[in-house]
């Protein structure tokens, strides 16, 4: 039932779902839906709850302390950036439902003030340029792996470079788009 709701909340959205599309999908009746989540908003309520445990929460223990190095802070949003790319492909119907939703969601919040907090720290003990706005760096980061994860099958010319179906090229996209995140495009960076 949770991957039958996944895929109809992701392609129809709450509103546009319905209990008996869901129990098709799943194969089974609606007394299944209630007997587990009393009603279908149980269900999405259950759905939405796994981004949360699985994503955010680990993602943001990882930059939960300030670093003493630079070496350190690198390090640690290079696990960050991992750990997010990885839970949006785990849970990428979720994410879909979430961005078709457009509904407040305390996790993203979560996850812009823990990071935005981690950016600040590393700014204020010199390992970030002082001249990067660090309230636009949540949204860089989730826009840029979150389109990745969206557009996969469209982006890729092949499999050979789908970051869902190749492991070797996920990798290696996130290694990649690390470092153009963390130390941007120019040879040599002229705010240096």
């Amino acid at each position: 039932m949770i991957e039958a709701g996944k895929q109809i909340f992701a392609e129809k959205g709450f509103a546009g779902a319905t209990m008996r599309g869901i129990c098709k999908q799943a194969g089974t009746s609606s007394n299944m839906i209630h007997h587990y989540f009393d009603n279908m908003q149980g269900l999405y309520d259950a759905i939405i709850g796994q981004i949360s445990d699985d994503m955010f929460a680990a993602s943001l223990r990882i930059i939960a302390t300030t670093p003493k190095t630079q070496a350190e802070m690198v390090i640690k949003l290079e696990l960050f950036i991992a750990e997010i790319f990885e839970g949006l492909i785990t849970h990428r119907f979720i994410f879909k439902i979430l961005q078709h939703e457009k509904k407040d969601f305390k996790n993203f919040k979560d996850y812009r003030i823990g990071l935005v907090k981690f950016l600040n720290q590393c700014q204020k003990n010199g390992f970030l340029r002082a001249s990067i706005n660090t309230n636009m760096l949540p949204g860089i980061i989730l826009d840029r792996l979150g389109n990745q994860v969206f557009h996969a099958s469209f982006l890729a010319i092949d499999n050979a470079e789908n970051v869902i179906g190749n492991v070797e090229y996920r990798a290696s996209w996130l290694a990649d788009n690390s470092d153009i995140l963390l130390f941007g495009l120019a040879a040599n960076n002229p705010h240096q």
